[in-house]
């Protein structure tokens, strides 16, 4: 049994989720730049709007799923904003399970493969930086995800 003041990694997670959801609708409401325009049978939709739709849990390369798909299911669904969710660097060691611990079981996409995607639709898509926690260069490469524009920390 945990003690009373110690945090479970679930409730830690849920509560980063939050707070990253909850800074990207404050950061999107008070941003002063144009909001993203959909396409000609959507509205115009920002965080804070009642159409608005946040996907706070989405990958690249889920499961070989290309980009070009990706972008349609979240347009087909109706999402107006998305984080993605990257995984880990592919390694093989007991601190992923054997793989399957940092998306690589699934094909989720590591950073890299999340950023363009951002910077290729801003105000829509957003991403979150990672790395397999053990790895030495684990905190060298989650500043610098931050630095390139990461909304949170997330899919540890």
């Amino acid at each position: 049994m945990l003690p009373d003041h110690a945090i479970s990694r679930r409730d830690l997670l849920a509560a980063t989720t939050a707070a990253a959801a909850a800074c990207l609708f404050a950061r999107c409401r008070s941003d002063s730049s144009p909001p993203t325009t959909r396409p000609a049978d959507h509205s115009t939709t920002r965080p804070g709007d009642p159409d608005s739709i946040i996907d706070i849990h989405q990958h690249t390369t889920y499961l070989g799923r290309s980009n070009a798909a990706l972008l349609h299911h979240q347009y087909k669904m109706g999402v107006t904003q998305t984080i993605l969710l990257p995984g880990g660097s592919p390694v093989n060691t007991a601190s992923t399970l054997k793989g399957r611990a940092n998306g690589l079981y699934a094909g989720a996409g590591t950073v890299d493969t999340c950023i363009p995607i951002a910077q290729e639709h801003p105000h829509e898509y957003y991403f979150a930086a990672n790395e397999v926690p053990d790895l030495l260069e684990a905190k060298s490469r989650i500043e610098a995800a931050l630095k390139q524009g990461a909304v949170c920390i997330g899919e540890q």
